[in-house]
């Protein structure tokens, strides 16, 4: 189990914002109503425990955060997350 703390809600923030969001903003548009994947913005040491193939078990796919849940302005628009690995 990993805690993963600053991520940002690029359906509120703008680039400037949160250079970060670049990303996480792939085809389509991320405003809001629309999913977040918090993939890419997840920190290098967690991306580095799983392969590059998108898939379970040992791929790190896409993680979507949905439209109904957005991070607080009084947070400065960060999330705060727990991830964790299944399998070896």
């Amino acid at each position: 189990m990993f805690q993963i703390k600053n991520i940002p809600d690029c359906r509120d923030l703008t680039i400037e914002e949160a250079p970060d969001c670049a990303g996480a903003r792939g085809p389509g548009d991320v405003r809001q109503g629309h999913l977040l994947n918090v993939t890419p913005m997840l920190p290098q040491q967690i991306k580095d425990l799983f392969d590059d193939s998108g898939k379970k078990p040992f791929g790190l796919p896409p993680m979507l955060i949905s439209p109904r849940y957005h991070a607080q302005e009084q947070n400065d628009n960060l999330f705060d997350a727990f991830a964790r690995r299944d399998g070896p």
